[in-house]
């Protein structure tokens, strides 16, 4: 069983000159500059909005972590005495190319309407070691109106008209008319016929002597103007019978994959004396322990209304961005951010004790691992000997990018070039710096065991599965590439594929 996959070589030629930036002359270290900024033209107090920030590095090397800071102003001069709305982590960017980063915040419901300027910048915290630290502010802004949130207006008072009641007058006792009989044609029956009975007398009323009823007068009061029950105003809730939302435990796995999906567990409570109204969990990525809502939204569920005392546990499905393996950061809650819900005391409202979450570092191979690993590579470059193309040398950066995948099938089961939670091959290359690639995957299956000979097992791999596949060998004997890595994992447990020795092998040039 194998699968290839490569790309095109003039559509990585075209994907290169598109966001290729040019890089600044003989600088040897990187320059981050944001380029452009997008956001909508308008958004609710209270709501939430969407921005996306275009950073360039414009400098000679590629770039470590560092954030993105996004600023709102009331005029166009944006800088660091105006409020942040919210930050995102920005992996590596590689020297002259650039990376647009996406992310969702939660505006303030106190936020008064009018027009408003966005702004952005670059390595804020100072991570990164740049050629220039002047440039890493947007030159212009991105402006936008801001409307209050829609509202029902209350009720102030409900008041009754006065009614007046009108005296009833009675009719006079109606006078009935006798009827008179029409008369009818004269009819001969036949003698059998039975003779029909007398007409009946018609009935005549007698005349009422029932006195007539005087009409009932109310006896003359003052009509109030207001039922004494009803209040004339709704008074607001006092403090002391207010909800009071507070999340009681949060629990994380302690390491994710690099894009991958996870469920984050969490409890909460309503502490107060009256029911909550309904809102939302939201769950938060950030590069330091204070977490807020201005950092970067993973995940979010629907939190329905709550009694006094009632608690409830949730699963809030949460999305890893593309991270660094290695890479760590931390994961919080708040319960709802945009203030949707009457609630005094907000202050209690996210976990105070973020975690901590690492993308874990690819395994390191065993002895048997790397003599196969070893053996791949031989006899890679034996068949591109026959087919004389220069031979290939190991790229330690290829190398732990292909042992990471092939971790990654042993450990969720699939066999693919792009993993089943949506990290594509590209993906994966990219964020790795290498912009021309190709990738061979195979596994043996139960072809060989755990005391197979590692040279015998990287001669089968390359000699009767991948040459034997025309794209395969496509890969394998092309003049353009000029590295090579190799990652090899073994998975004895037969019970699901993949399984047997698992090879990954990644050109570049």
């Amino acid at each position: 069983m194998e699968i290839y996959r490569s790309i095109p070589i003039f559509f990585l030629i075209a994907l290169s000159l598109c966001t290729a930036i040019p890089a600044a002359a003989g600088s040897a270290l990187p320059d981050l500059v944001v380029s452009d900024i997008s956001a909508p033209d308008g958004a609710e107090s209270g709501g939430f909005i969407s921005v996306s920030v275009t950073v360039e590095n414009t400098g000679g090397s590629t770039t470590g972590l560092s954030e993105v800071w996004v600023y709102l102003s009331e005029d166009a001069s944006v800088d660091t005495a105006d409020s942040c709305i919210g930050k995102r982590i920005l992996v590596s960017v590689p020297a002259g190319l650039q990376k647009v980063v996406s992310f969702r915040f939660g505006l303030s419901p106190d936020l008064a309407p009018g027009t408003y300027h966005l702004g952005a910048c670059a390595d804020k915290t100072s991570r990164v070691s740049e050629s220039d630290e002047s440039n890493n502010w947007y030159a212009g802004t991105k402006s936008f109106e801001i409307v209050s949130t829609s509202e029902p207006t209350p009720i102030a008072f409900i008041t009754y008209p006065t009614v007046t009641k009108t005296p009833v007058t009675t009719s006079p006792t109606p006078t009935f008319r006798p009827a008179v009989p029409t008369p009818r044609p004269t009819i001969i029956l036949p003698s059998w016929y039975p003779t029909p009975a007398p007409a009946r007398t018609p009935w005549i009323p007698r005349p009422s002597t029932t006195p007539t009823r005087s009409p009932w007068i109310p006896t003359p009061t003052a009509t109030p103007t207001s039922v004494p029950w009803i209040t004339t105003s709704i008074p607001a809730t006092p403090a002391s019978t207010a909800p009071d939302l507070v999340i009681s435990s949060f629990t994380v796995p302690d390491s994710a994959g690099s894009g991958k999906s996870f469920n984050t567990g969490l409890t909460v409570r309503n502490r107060g004396t009256a029911k909550s109204d309904y809102c939302e969990v939201a769950v938060y990525l950030s590069s330091d322990a204070a977490v807020s809502k201005q950092d970067t939204l993973v995940g979010s569920e629907a939190l329905w209304p709550l009694k006094p005392g009632e608690q409830k546990t949730l699963a809030v499905r949460t999305t890893l961005p593309v991270l660094t393996p290695g890479e760590c950061c931390w994961i919080g809650a708040i319960v709802d951010p945009a203030g949707r819900g009457y609630e005094p005391d907000t202050s209690n409202n996210g976990w105070k004790s973020p975690v901590m979450l690492c993308v874990p570092l690819p395994s390191e191979p065993t002895s048997l691992e790397k003599a196969v690993s070893a053996a791949i590579v031989k006899y890679t470059n034996t068949e591109r000997a026959k087919a004389g193309v220069p031979l290939l040398t190991v790229d330690p950066e290829l190398s732990k990018l292909a042992m990471a995948h092939s971790d990654d099938m042993r450990d969720n089961n699939f066999f693919a070039h792009d993993s089943p939670y949506g990290y594509t091959f590209a993906e994966r290359v990219r964020q790795a710096g290498y912009f021309t690639a190709a990738e061979n995957i195979a596994a043996t299956m139960a072809t060989y065991s755990e005391s197979a000979d590692p040279d015998l097992v990287g001669q089968h791999i390359v000699c009767e599965q991948w040459m034997e596949s025309p794209g395969h060998r496509k890969n394998i004997v092309k003049e353009l590439y000029r590295t090579i890595g190799v990652g090899v994992a073994y998975e004895p447990d037969r019970s699901d594929i993949p399984y047997g020795f698992i090879a990954t092998q990644e050109f570049s040039v």
